[in-house]
């Protein structure tokens, strides 16, 4: 389906398939960690988000129930890890932050509710 959205600028932009990405960008972070680049699923471009639909979905068919994390505390990471969790509800995912999720935001009174 071709989806459009109004930019600010008044055009129209047309998309068939969209990832809206918002944070920091963890390869400079974990590419510091010997061998975590093997086990991060990034998640920032539209082919991202095609390998990371490919991957929950072999990780849903395994006998066991997988283990997840998703790095981020803001908008995007709590949508993302509630996704993930919603696709493979018999696996685990955690969400890691540095601070509570979504601290600073206007949802930031919500999440201890």
């Amino acid at each position: 389906a071709n989806l459009t959205t109004s930019m600010s600028s008044q055009q129209q932009l047309s998309f068939q398939s969209a990832v809206i990405a918002v944070g920091s960008t963890p390869e400079s972070i974990i590419g510091g960690v010997p061998g975590a680049m093997n086990y991060t699923q990034p998640f920032y471009t539209r082919e991202h988000a095609i390998q990371t639909q490919e991957l929950l979905e072999k990780l849903s068919k395994q006998s066991r129930p997988p283990k997840i994390a998703v790095v981020g505390g803001g908008y995007g990471g709590v949508e993302l890890a509630a996704c993930v969790k919603r696709r493979i509800s018999k696996g685990s995912v955690a969400l890691l932050t540095r601070t509570p999720p979504l601290e600073g935001t206007r949802a930031e009174p919500l999440v201890n509710q």
